[in-house]
């Protein structure tokens, strides 16, 4: 148990607490991971997308239904994108994390 202790001690606090949240994460799933952060993740990329637009393009925003179908594009984008790439990159620091204190 002490060398346990010794072992966490010699890891960063933030990797402790990466491996504590992704501990979590995985036992609530894969998808609701996707579902929820991929969406919120879209969702702000969707809103900052648009914004941006006003600012750098003709100053005109896209009201109705082109704005809900760019949304959801947005969105389900984020969902599958964020779900593919960062649960594979956040499972390989969890396993690196987990070898580091375990060895």
């Amino acid at each position: 148990m002490l060398y346990l202790v010794l072992q966490i001690e010699d890891m960063k606090k933030s990797e402790v607490r990466f491996i504590e949240n992704w501990k979590k994460k995985i036992e609530k799933g894969r998808l609701r991971y996707g579902f929820i952060e991929g969406g919120i993740f879209g969702l702000f990329v969707g809103i900052l997308t648009m914004l941006l637009s006003l600012v750098f393009d003709d100053r005109s925003i896209v009201l109705g239904m082109q704005l809900i179908y760019d949304l959801i594009i947005w969105v389900l984008g984020g969902i599958l994108g964020y779900l593919t790439i960062m649960w594979e990159v956040n499972m390989y620091y969890y396993k690196c994390f987990l070898k580091k204190r375990d060895s």
